[in-house]
């Protein structure tokens, strides 16, 4: 691998005599990890159904190593949402951060979701966690992440991080920013991150990091945690991020990370690539708070479990904002939205006929859209909402229509008519195919009656499907489709 020489000739400086067997490790294999979605399955179930060898990962508990040969991507559990891709070192700032239940929680640059989701598991899916990415595109794959892994309570903003400061002022329990750096622990991974380097040098990362940062004083409050991070090794992007912090405001305090896996000097923690199996990172902690803390955050495992709520929440729709240059899906403030306390009607009738459980909460119909709003609510107004909770469907000629989300957020046991298939079946290709199906088929894995069918394989939905005189519509969605 060809690395810039200006980076080669900083890291021998820094390194000294781990140079060389930091040099020999781009040359040895990328880790592939994923990561098990507690929100739908334990870890120990998880590991009774999954087909293929897993490796566990020393720092999470619901983190796996897998052989990059295998194809876990095609696989129907993958397309359950029970589990997500992630880069192995990149599952650790939210061990740090430790999202704990009922936390209202803010991961500003988020995007493609994979923190969020890590967050919304360590939370079980209650308080509020507000994800954010100031891109147009790449907010809309949190939007579908958040979907797929049945993710409720969440407002998705595409916003900046003026605007979220001056809307949610002093607002959050913990605060995670991976901020956006020159990549430099992903050179291995990612060969557009060697040549992107020379244009996103590190001052100009730090620059763009500070700008992030100079806000964050108006986001915390007493107590606030926040943990900031980067997949970069350069000083200016990570340690000097940390003191200009604590400069801006003097109620910041370091929070000492400690680790039996990383290297931690100073109360920060790097990841290096010949050190671990995972790619490079840096972590650092603080609080915000008047007293000095000198209270040490660890990197570990955590005790995770798959909890049923009592408590539904749902979610808020947006429209895209077609304004020169920007796809940002805007508040329409001329829309009228109704927000109720009660089950809108033709969800009543939907879920009398199929749901075993009822849902409650408060309700918001927008654009003939039904959601299920956060538990912790919170005024939306001057924000870019990509999303507010758990949509369900919308209100077609007087009657409830089930959305992808809708199904991906219910457990199998809370749909009467459920047709439940194994992974292997030739059926369940098909679907997520968005192939017709077979009625007879289909049918012996469940007797199927008129009306919506909640598909699922090993006992977890995949979407919905409509059964008509023998008859079977395939609801799977052409975006969601296996190519």
């Amino acid at each position: 691998m060809n690395l810039p020489i200006a980076f080669l000739d900083r890291m021998k400086i820094k390194l000294g005599t781990e140079f060389e067997a930091f040099l020999a490790s781009y040359d040895t294999p990328v880790y592939t990890g994923l990561r098990v979605n507690t929100l739908k399955i334990s870890v120990e179930d998880f590991l009774e159904i999954f087909p293929y060898p897993l490796e566990p990962i020393e720092w999470t508990e619901d983190g796996f190593y897998y052989r990059e040969e295998d194809p876990v991507t095609k696989h129907p559990l993958f397309y359950a949402g029970l589990y997500y891709i992630q880069e192995p070192s990149a599952m650790s700032p939210v061990t740090v951060l430790n999202p704990q239940s009922g936390d209202k929680i803010l991961d500003l640059c988020a995007a493609p979701g994979g923190k969020s989701l890590q967050i919304a598991s360590f939370t079980k899916d209650s308080g509020l966690l507000v994800t954010n990415d100031i891109n147009d595109k790449r907010v809309k794959a949190i939007v579908r992440n958040v979907e797929k892994y049945g993710v409720k309570n969440v407002l998705i903003l595409n916003d900046d991080q003026h605007t979220i400061a001056r809307v949610l002022p002093h607002y959050f329990d913990r605060i995670l920013i991976d901020a956006p750096c020159s990549g430099e622990g992903m050179f291995k991974k990612d060969s557009k991150a060697v040549k992107a380097w020379a244009s996103y040098a590190n001052e100009t990362c730090a620059k763009m990091q500070r700008e992030i940062l100079e806000v964050v004083p108006d986001l915390v409050k007493e107590n606030t945690e926040l943990v900031y991070s980067t997949c970069t090794f350069s000083e200016v992007e990570n340690e000097a991020q940390m003191l200009y912090l604590e400069a801006l405001d003097a109620g910041f305090k370091k929070q000492y990370v400690t680790s039996d896996f990383f290297d931690v000097k100073n109360g920060v923690a790097h990841l290096w690539p010949h050190l671990i199996k995972g790619e490079g990172h840096f972590i650092g902690s603080m609080i915000y708070q008047n007293g000095a803390c000198n209270e040490a955050v660890g990197i570990g495992n955590n005790d995770q479990c798959v909890e049923r709520k009592n408590s539904r929440h749902f979610v808020k729709p947006q429209r895209q904002d077609e304004k020169k240059g920007s796809n940002r899906v805007k508040k329409d403030r001329n829309a009228r939205a109704e927000i109720v306390n009660e089950m809108p009607t033709v969800l009543k009738s939907f879920s009398e006929q199929y749901l075993n459980q009822v849902l409650s909460g408060t309700f918001m119909i927008e654009r003939e859209k039904i959601y299920l709003l956060p538990e912790q609510e919170v005024d939306i107004k001057g924000l870019h909402v990509a999303r507010y909770g758990w949509l369900l469907g919308e209100i077609k000629r007087d009657k409830f229509v089930p959305s992808q989300a809708f199904a991906m957020g219910l457990c199998m046991a809370d749909f009467k008519n459920v047709a439940n298939l194994p992974a292997s079946s030739v059926q369940v290709l098909k679907f997520l195919k968005g192939e017709t199906l077979d009625y007879d088929e289909v049918n012996a894995y469940g007797t199927l009656t008129k009306g919506f069918c909640l598909f699922c394989t090993e006992g977890y939905p995949l979407g919905f499907i409509k059964v008509e005189q023998g008859l079977i519509k395939n609801l799977y969605p052409i975006s969601w489709r296996m190519m």
